[in-house]
């Protein structure tokens, strides 16, 4: 009976064999392989994604990239990868970079693939990191499968056979709007700013609406004290027989109630706009 075989993480001794003869990762720096991973470096580009613009970077001249907080960017890998059908690769961020916050969702290297690694990375704390051009900075676990895969990574298009390449439809690429997290994010933070322009524009004329709202009250109780004391004075012939004060103070608490219902509809707007 055969026994069933299982995936398999290569260990270094065979990394280390992988890379000499079928070129697995180039160039090898022995340096940088672990007991069971290796340590792939910050590559010669890079790119900081920032609400107006993409700032490009060369890091084979400039040496070194400071990640702002709240910033994205995209950094080459230093190594190229040449993976076999029956491996893939999985990937992670290094302990030194995680403890500064920065963000790397990792992710797995298909079957196939050959060529540079592109390594997103977010910086979640509140003060800049900075990565060095070489340094170590995604780790990586070599996985040997129980079988070689049949659908191959290749420039990207993912296909059943290498020889069926020319045959397999290519559909069209999409609007860069509707993928690029780019894009989105500085659309995203333009919205919020005219948001915030539109509401300081409207706490500007505030003011002006309160006073107008003022005296636009003022000309209604006006117009109510006058319809009152022409009331008063239309019925005081035919009410000789109760005392004019009583007349003025009945007058008086209607227009009393009249300004407390003024008031008490002022106090319900406020709260509602608050």
């Amino acid at each position: 009976m055969k026994s069933q075989r299982f995936d398999q993480t290569l260990v270094d001794v065979e990394i280390e064999v992988e890379a000499e003869k079928n070129n697995l990762i180039a160039p090898f720096n022995i340096r940088k392989l672990r007991g069971a991973s290796y340590d792939l470096s910050v590559g010669a580009k890079a790119v900081i994604a920032t609400p107006e613009k993409l700032d490009w970077i060369s890091l084979d001249e400039q040496k070194i990239l400071i990640l702002p907080p709240s910033r994205t960017c995209v950094i080459w890998s230093f190594e190229k990868l040449n993976m076999p059908a029956d491996m893939k690769g999985r990937l992670s961020l290094r302990s030194h970079f995680a403890m500064q916050r920065l963000e790397y969702n990792g992710g797995v290297v298909d079957p196939g693939y050959h060529g540079y690694l592109f390594f997103t990375l977010a910086n979640l704390g509140d003060a800049p990191v900075e990565i060095n051009f070489e340094e170590s900075l995604v780790t990586i676990e070599f996985v040997r499968m129980r079988k070689e895969a049949k659908r191959l990574y290749n420039d990207g298009f993912e296909i059943l056979r290498l020889e069926d390449r020319q045959q397999a439809p290519k559909l069209p690429p999409l609007p860069k709007e509707q993928y690029d997290p780019i894009e989105l994010s500085g659309r995203v933070q333009e919205l919020e700013r005219e948001v915030v322009i539109l509401k300081n524009t409207l706490d500007k004329f505030e003011p002006s609406l309160q006073v107008t709202e003022d005296i636009v009250q003022s000309l209604i109780l006006a117009s109510v004290a006058g319809i009152i004391a022409g009331l008063v004075l239309f019925v005081l012939p035919y009410v000789n027989q109760y005392p004019v004060n009583l007349i003025f103070l009945a007058a008086f608490i209607i227009l009393v109630g009249v300004l407390l219902g003024v008031r008490v509809r002022r106090n319900r707007k406020n709260t509602w706009r608050n």
